[in-house]
């Protein structure tokens, strides 16, 4: 989830140099454990840059569509490990290596869940 987090940080703050402005997970150690959390990692420039107001209070399309996906992507994985499932009847779509390319648009969370075939091409009923 922290990856999701920061690709939606990139959308709102925008991508720049490691040294500027990113978005880097962090482990942190617990009494029950290690929990991550996402931090800014800033110089100068970047301070100017980050604007804490702008921090988001919720999932936007993409992100909702990203987690329906690695989810989906996550169970396949496991029913192949088990055995409960042969690699031909895992959809397309969840054998990816990597997250698709997600409209920010509210039906990306149905692409993501494989109820609306995902566009090759430009989608112009996306935009």
């Amino acid at each position: 989830m922290c990856g999701v987090y920061i690709r939606q940080l990139g959308r709102i703050f925008g991508v720049h140099a490691a040294d500027v402005l990113t978005f880097v997970r962090r482990g942190f150690a617990h009494d029950f454990g290690c929990y991550h959390e996402v931090v800014a990692r800033m110089n100068t420039a970047g301070a100017a840059l980050f604007d804490e107001s702008r921090l988001p209070a919720q999932w936007d399309h993409i992100a909702h569509a990203e987690l329906a996906w690695l989810s989906l992507s996550y169970r396949y994985l496991r029913q192949l490990q088990d055995g409960e499932r042969e690699p031909q009847d895992v959809p397309m779509l969840y054998r990816l290596r990597s997250i698709p390319d997600f409209p920010d648009h509210p039906v990306a969370h149905w692409l993501a869940l494989g109820v609306v075939p995902m566009p090759t091409g430009p989608a112009l009923a996306l935009h």
